[in-house]
């Protein structure tokens, strides 16, 4: 067990978008998740593609653009995912199948997570680290309610490998 992993099943997302801006992150885009994508946005794949696409570093696969403060592309200024019904799988999954070293950190959610665990001493539970999928998986969105909603997250350059 990983110390520093607090019981997700207690995770709420606050919905403030620190999981759009991680450092240095990545959005991996899996097949047929840009045209979804594009639809949402109301353009062809194609032009979703030339707009909001590019190769990874690591030359295996698609990922999302990056805004020039380091934000996802997809992060709309009100701090919400403007492709929220369409978002990657990726973003989807966090913080429940992945995290990088800096979720933690970066994230109130998380962050307020670890510090009740702390305070109670509770045993942790372990989170697999990020890796991408090469083939299109069907991915159940977590359940909504009034103080919890998913939000899009970025993977860290560093555990791209």
């Amino acid at each position: 067990m990983n110390p520093a992993t607090p019981d997700l099943s207690r995770f709420r997302c606050r919905r403030c978008g620190a999981c759009c801006r991680i450092p240095g992150g990545l959005v991996r885009l899996r097949e047929g998740e840009s045209a979804s994508l594009a639809a949402a946005l109301g353009m062809d794949e194609q032009t979703f593609l030339d707009r909001h696409a590019l190769l990874a570093p690591d030359r295996r696969s698609l990922v999302l653009r990056d805004r020039p403060d380091g934000a996802c592309e997809m992060l709309g200024d009100d701090g919400l995912c403007r492709v929220h019904a369409a978002k990657p799988a990726q973003c989807r999954e966090f913080p429940f199948s992945w995290r990088n070293p800096d979720s933690a950190r970066l994230c109130p959610g998380l962050r307020a997570l670890a510090e009740s665990a702390e305070k109670s001493h509770a045993e942790p539970a372990e989170v697999a680290e990020y890796k991408p999928h090469t083939e299109s998986a069907e991915i159940e969105p977590h359940a909504e309610n009034a103080e919890s909603a998913e939000k899009p997250h970025a993977e860290s350059a560093e555990g791209a490998e």
